[in-house]
């Protein structure tokens, strides 16, 4: 079963966003098209909807499946938030940014 890391408490590895995609059955195009936090509550309602037992989903497993579900959009939405932002003008988009001879993380948008 997949499992939240503390999101509030540090950056959530590309790793982990992968096996949260992978839970919600998103393919690799979510790392390489911009999504919006909207685009992946979606994807979670669909989700949902398909393990609730009112609809068809197993009533054993539900209780499980929908923590993990949600863990999934909550790594994702923390992902989402964390990753470099195209319009920033300090690192443009890249999350780094060159100060001297040392490259630092970006402080604005990574």
């Amino acid at each position: 079963m997949f499992t939240p890391p503390s999101a509030a408490a540090r950056k959530v590895t590309q790793d982990e966003a992968e096996r949260a995609a992978k839970v919600l059955q998103l393919g690799r195009w979510i790392f390489t098209t911009p999504v919006t936090s909207e685009d992946i509550r979606k994807v979670w309602r669909v989700r949902v909807q398909e393990a609730h037992p009112d609809a068809g989903g197993d009533a054993a497993a539900a209780p499980d499946r929908l923590k993990e579900l949600r863990a999934a959009r909550d790594t994702l939405l923390t992902w989402l938030e964390q990753a470099p932002k195209a319009d920033c003008k300090a690192c443009g988009g890249t999350g780094w940014v060159r100060a001297g001879l040392v490259t630092k993380p970006c402080l604005r948008c990574g």
